[in-house]
C-alpha cells in the first residue's frame, strides 16, 4: 500500500502527537489461551477513556479483526476515529497497520500485528487486560512489553 510506504518514510517529528491505535482482536483470541486476551467491546470502551485522560489523548484510532457497531463504540467521543482498514472498512490490514505506525501509544491485548507496529516505531504500548481503573496505567517500552506476562500468551 502506498500508504504503508509514506508512513515508514517518514521521521518521527511528523508523526502526530497524542495519538493512540486501539487494536482490539477478536476471532480467534476469544478461545486462544482460555480466552483470557479476549474482551468485550464495553472493556475497550471503558480503557480508552481512562487511558484519554491519564495520557491527554487526542486521538484514537479504532480497528478490529471482526466486525464491529462503531457507531455504537464512537458515540459521542470526540477525536475517535476507525481505520479503514478494519474489517468492513473500504481498506486493507495495511491500511490498519499503516494506522498503527502513526500512533504514539498502542492498546492491545498482545496481538502480534499491534506489537510488530510498536516495534517498528518504538511506540509506547498499554495492555488492555491492566487497565480497570485509573491507577497506575504503565505505558511500556520494549523492553517492558516484549518480556509482559499477557503479551508472553501469544508473542515470543
Amino acid at each position: 500500500s502506498q500508504n504503508l510506504v509514506t508512513i515508514l518514510k517518514q521521521d518521527n517529528e511528523n508523526i502526530q502527537p497524542y495519538t493512540i491505535g486501539v487494536h482490539i482482536r477478536g476471532t480467534d483470541f476469544i478461545e486462544h489461551a482460555n480466552g483470557h486476551l479476549y474482551f468485550n467491546d464495553k472493556h475497550w470502551i471503558n480503557a480508552v477513556e481512562i487511558i484519554e485522560k491519564q495520557f491527554n489523548i487526542s486521538q484514537v484510532i479504532f480497528m478490529a479483526d471482526e466486525l464491529k457497531d462503531w457507531n455504537k463504540i464512537i458515540n459521542g467521543h470526540e477525536g475517535w476515529t476507525v481505520s479503514i482498514g478494519s474489517v468492513g472498512g473500504n481498506g486493507s490490514m495495511y491500511d490498519s497497520f499503516s494506522d498503527l505506525l502513526k500512533c504514539d501509544y498502542i492498546l492491545t491485548a498482545g496481538s502480534t500485528f499491534a506489537l510488530m507496529a510498536a516495534w517498528l516505531t518504538n511506540a509506547r504500548v498499554l495492555d488492555v487486560s491492566d487497565i480497570a481503573t485509573d491507577i497506575s496505567i504503565k505505558a511500556m517500552k520494549y523492553d517492558e512489553w516484549s518480556k509482559h506476562d499477557n503479551f508472553l500468551l501469544n508473542w515470543k
